[in-house]
């Protein structure tokens, strides 16, 4: 056992002795088991509250002459807050051992914990490795050398405090797993499910590692490729986003170290306003001019870094992208070459941007080779940017010191012409009946189709206590009426079509309610109605920029959305239904009568059943219930009696009854 921050204390006038225990560290060896452990006492602040902290980590060894034995490990924490009851508590542990399972997912370590008033904050990718609960899984138990016992908590401490940190009214749990594929890919996932002042949020973290070939002495030879990636999925409910990414760290590598692989990919979708409809889909990134959002994850290039030599470097990238407004694809080839002052050099890249109605293209395609002395330097190369669809092209060529620049083509095609309602109509739009749409929300009980003059007819039974419904539109809305009345809605009016270089002023469209109760006036007035405002895309109803009768496609790096944009009402009803009453009923109306009643309450007796020994054949029994069931008069007069138009029966299934026995039932 060692001991850390133990002192004693106390006033010289006035002998009072006060001791104090900063930590200690733990080491226990049998032959079957070893323990380990460190703890150590912190003091902090959370606002204007003090608490201690007491941190922890463990880890326990079971030993087998024969075979592998299961490794515990442990890290956790408790605070204790001095001016109130409550308290913070983190727990995690991770088993290490063979579990076992197929061979292309056989389990390697479990790991599990929780935290009650402490908040969970998700590393960005680069730093996953480094994240205390995925660490403390894939690097498994540690020998813990009690002199080190300070080091090892301030360690613990500064991450748990950086990522685990507590925090009243927080909370997560979390579960991973270690695996490994064929020996092949060695893996670890870890899923949490986080609650944060009311925000809900499940995240999935994990490190997937390759190494070819798999059996090779390490201490002589490197593998020839290594593959590490990090991956990160999150998903918030409440924000509306799902996240979905990947990278590869600087541990990636082919033939060489120096040969660094790079690279990743996102996929994001943002399905709640204000965001409702964007998204976003890349690998190795976006368009050089293309300067994201904050919201979209920003991903390297794929592609490799190589340092072969001193003199020679070479790096090969790709990207693809699909957002809101296009595809985004390309990539680049360089090699340097350098000796002393001299040095050459090849460069190639492709960048290719492709928009959505009206369909156009823009396309850089550029190959170079330079070399010099110093500054002084020659070169021969050509640069080529294309576009259409009416083909327009211009070519820059470089020879020795002479730069020459050609055009080909119509130069004012490079924006494309606008397209006509037809063509918008058939591309954005789905059938006229379907442009609109009314939902139900809550309270609908039954759905009824009834077809009339050949028209099959949807009808809605609603339980108005509950009742709420939508109504939708493809199409972005400037005004809004409910019968003839305007309704006001402050919303984002400045759109128009750029695709048909419609501009805002140009551009009038209209969403219309309309409610109907036979015999019953002014039925608007018992419902409320709240605007549904989703994002815009400004490719399709952004304001166009026209440029001698050609549009602009929206600037790579330009805004893809309009904001806070009308697309439907939410309908409820005005106010609550009101309780029902009951009419009055008088005093004497209730009281009791004095007219005695005979055997009240004496048992009936039922008559027993006897089967009628004169229907002896199956069709007998058949005729008698037809004629009784599918024919009774005395049943139809009840009917009549009680207000049901006989009319509406269906008969045909009352006939039917006799019909429908597998065999003939008794009959008494």
């Amino acid at each position: 056992m060692s001991l850390n921050g133990l002192y004693i204390s106390t006033p010289l006038v006035d002998f009072n002795p006060d001791f104090n225990l900063d930590g200690f560290g733990l080491e226990l060896k049998t032959r079957s088991l070893e323990i380990g452990g460190a703890f150590l006492v912190v003091q902090g602040e959370d606002g204007e509250k003090n608490y201690n902290e007491y941190l922890g980590t463990a880890t326990i060894g079971f030993r087998k002459r024969i075979g592998p034995a299961l490794a515990l490990s442990a890290i956790g924490s408790f605070t204790n807050y001095d001016d109130s009851k409550k308290f913070a508590l983190f727990l995690y542990v991770a088993a290490d051992y063979p579990f076992g399972g197929p061979p292309f997912f056989f389990v390697l370590g479990l790991s599990g914990g929780f935290g009650y008033n402490h908040d969970l904050i998700v590393p960005p990718l680069e730093d996953i490795k480094e994240f205390p609960l995925v660490k403390e899984a894939i690097d498994g138990p540690k020998k813990i050398d009690p002199k080190d016992t300070g080091t090892i908590i301030t360690e613990k401490l500064e991450a748990l405090d950086e990522y685990i940190p507590p925090a009243i009214g927080s909370g997560f749990g979390a579960i991973g797993l270690k695996f490994t594929c064929f020996k092949i890919v060695d893996g670890f996932g870890l899923m949490t499910l986080g609650m944060s002042q009311g925000d809900f949020e499940i995240n999935l973290l994990g490190m997937a590692t390759l190494m070819l070939p798999t059996t090779i002495n390490l201490g002589r030879f490197e593998p020839i490729a290594m593959a590490e990636l990090a991956i990160a999925a999150r998903f918030n409910p409440m924000e509306g986003v799902i996240l979905v990414q990947g990278q590869l760290t600087e541990n990636s590598y082919i033939f060489s170290r120096k040969c660094r692989l790079t690279g990743g990919y996102a996929y994001g979708l943002w399905f709640l306003p204000p965001r409702l409809g964007d998204f976003v889909f890349t690998q190795g990134g976006y368009h050089p001019r293309f300067k994201c959002a904050d919201r979209y994850p920003s991903v390297p290039r794929l592609g490799f870094d190589w340092q072969i030599d001193e003199n020679s470097y070479t790096t090969a990238q790709v990207y693809f992208a699909l957002c809101g407004h296009g595809i985004m694809a390309g990539g680049l080839m360089h090699i340097r070459y350098q000796l002393g002052s001299v040095w050459a050099e090849f460069d190639a890249g492709l960048d290719l941007l492709f928009g959505w109605a009206p369909y156009h293209y823009d396309v850089e395609v550029h190959c170079f080779v330079n070399a010099g002395i110093g500054a002084l330097s020659v070169g021969l190369g050509m640069g080529i940017h294309f576009w259409g669809p009416d083909f327009g092209c211009k070519f820059k060529i470089k020879i020795v010191i002479v730069k020459v620049t050609i055009k080909i083509g119509d130069q004012s095609s490079i924006y494309p012409l606008p397209i006509s309602w037809d063509e918008f109509e058939g591309t954005f739009l789905p059938e006229p009946k379907d442009v609109c749409s009314i939902t139900s929300i809550d309270g609908l009980v039954k759905q009824i189709l009834e077809e009339q003059d050949g028209v099959e007819t949807e009808i809605w039974i609603i339980n108005p206590t509950v009742f709420e419904m939508s109504t939708d539109s493809l199409i972005p809305t400037k005004k809004a009426l409910v019968e003839e009345t305007e309704q006001t809605i402050d919303t984002n009016t400045n759109f128009g079509i750029n695709s048909m270089g419609v501009t805002t002023g140009d551009l009038d469209t209209t969403h219309k309610v309309t409610i109907r109760k036979e015999q019953a006036d002014n039925i608007k007035n018992k419902f409320k109605f709240e605007p549904i405002t989703k994002l815009a895309p400004t490719s399709t109803w952004g304001e166009p920029k026209i440029s001698k009768g050609h549009i602009k496609p929206p600037e790579v790096n330009g805004e893809q959305f309009l904001e806070n944009v009308f697309f439907g009402f939410r309908i409820l009803p005005a106010e609550p239904p009101k309780a029902g009453k009951t009419h009055e009923i008088g005093v004497k109306e209730l009281q009791y009568d004095t007219e005695a009643i005979d055997d009240a309450y004496l048992w009936e007796y039922l008559t027993p059943f006897i089967q009628d020994s004169t229907l002896e054949t199956e069709e007998a029994k058949r005729d008698r219930i037809q004629n009784t069931v599918a024919n009774n008069d005395q049943r139809n007069s009840i009917l009549e009696a009680l207000g049901c138009d006989l009319s509406e029966v269906n008969l045909e299934e009352a006939e039917a009854i006799a019909k429908s026995f597998v065999f003939a039932p008794l009959v008494k």
